[in-house]
């Protein structure tokens, strides 16, 4: 075991590990988690380690089901996902795939309403309430401050792969 772990608890057959850090004066516990060979650290926030073993079980078994479910065990926030499909469509103008304003204008939407609005929330946290709250928003400023140019519809040809599963 390394040194790093102080007070090591192991739990769930090994897969999960309570310890504090380093010499064991801090505060709070922590847990190494490990699911399909892969291994997440995260802090428990208490200073109970009771309550620290049943947050790490807890989180362990969370993560678990969602692995065996064929989900992804870590959830992206909303920025993440969105600065992913940003890239995704600057590659699809450089391949010749949709018009040259396309990145621009999605960048633009994305960085200056959605990402500004839904901050570092994840995905699955994001509700339809959420939605319409910044289109209601979007509606009000759109139609005070811009008024559409022909060559700003973005056409069927433009709809990656990434719109069509959202």
């Amino acid at each position: 075991m390394a040194a790093a772990y102080n007070d090591p608890h192991r739990l769930c057959e090994g897969r999960v590990l309570v310890y504090k850090c380093g010499d064991g004066d801090g505060p709070f516990w922590y847990a190494r988690l490990q699911v399909d060979g892969r291994y997440k650290t995260i802090s428990l926030k208490t200073k109970s380690l009771d309550i620290a073993k049943e947050r790490a079980q807890r989180e362990y078994r969370k993560r678990k089901i969602r692995f065996d479910e064929g989900l992804p065990i870590d959830e992206h926030s909303f920025k993440h996902v969105a600065e992913l499909w940003i890239t995704e469509q600057e590659q699809r103008l450089a391949r010749g795939e949709v018009k040259k304003h396309w990145p621009r204008h999605v960048r633009s939407v994305l960085t200056n309403g959605w990402i500004a609005y839904l901050k570092g929330r994840t995905i699955s946290s994001i509700q339809q309430k959420d939605i319409d709250g910044l289109a209601a928003a979007g509606e009000e400023t759109q139609s005070d401050h811009h008024q559409q140019r022909p060559d700003d519809h973005v056409g069927a040809d433009e709809v990656g792969p990434f719109d069509k599963a959202m």
